[in-house]
């Protein structure tokens, strides 16, 4: 038994990997109303499949994806975001933000992909590999 579970662990690793490997993607905005007032911000290769495993771990399937924006490098969107919502939230925890659900979508909306690809080309030019 415990030579499949790591055989499955294994397999489920390597899907993970696969599926995480892409650069672009979504940043996106989750709410639910249990927390009221606090907005998740995040990222994932698509944020609608991030969504329903939010939902599996709530019985009322209540999470709403707010916003999504599709970037080329959405690692770095997303830090971007985080970094911007530090200055308009009252609060943090982890990527859950104290803010309004407008004020997200502002912040959201204020990441910019052509100044992304700006960023990684100048970095690119630092550590070339």
């Amino acid at each position: 038994m415990t030579t499949f579970r790591s055989r499955v662990h294994y397999i489920n690793k390597k899907v993970y990997d696969l599926y995480d490997k892409p650069k672009e993607g979504d940043v996106y905005i989750i709410v639910n109303k249990a927390w009221d007032g606090w907005v998740k911000i995040g990222m994932a290769v698509d944020a609608e499949d991030r969504l329903n495993s939010y939902q599996t771990s709530s019985p009322l399937r209540d999470y709403v994806l707010l916003h999504k924006v599709f970037f080329s490098d959405r690692r770095t969107a997303e830090a971007e975001a985080h970094l911007l919502a530090d200055t308009v939230a009252e609060e943090r925890r982890g990527e859950w933000f104290k803010m309004s659900s407008y004020d997200a979508v502002k912040v959201l909306s204020k990441v910019d992909n052509q100044q992304i690809d700006v960023v990684k080309k100048m970095t690119k030019a630092f550590n070339p590999k």
